[in-house]
Order: C-alpha cells, then structure tokens, then sequence
C-alpha cells in the first residue's frame, strides 16, 4: 500500500482481481490460519498468457454470421 500509495480497500481490490478463484489467475493465496498471515504465490505470468492466448485462437477462427444462399 505505501509504495503504490492506495488505499488498503484498493489494495485488497487489486489483489482480487490476479486472484485465481476472482480473478484473472496470476496469484493463489493459501491461507495458513490461527493469526498467520496468508501466503501469496505469484504464478508463471507467461503460462497464463499462453492459455488464454490459445483459447482466443480457437475462437478467433469461429464463424458467427449466418450463411446466406
């Protein structure tokens, strides 16, 4: 939060949005319980980048206008 100077409900929005359950999919937190702090794992960016690269492939090549004849 201090060193991109937001406020902690921006922050905790930030991080919702890279979350894997709400979001885009570049974190997973584990959460460890009993007053710990939860853990943040940062995912592979380019792995990520690459399925959903694939998914927009496949559908890049569908047809969506109705043949006329």
């Amino acid at each position: 939060m201090r060193r991109r100077n937001i406020s902690k409900p921006t922050a905790i929005k930030t991080l919702d949005e890279l979350d894997m359950k709400k979001g885009i999919g570049l974190i997973e937190r584990v959460r460890l319980g009993l007053g710990k702090p939860n853990v943040i794992y940062v995912k592979d960016f380019m792995s990520v980048f690459q399925v959903k690269e694939n998914d927009f492939q496949k559908s890049k090549n569908l047809n969506f206008r109705s043949k006329r004849f």
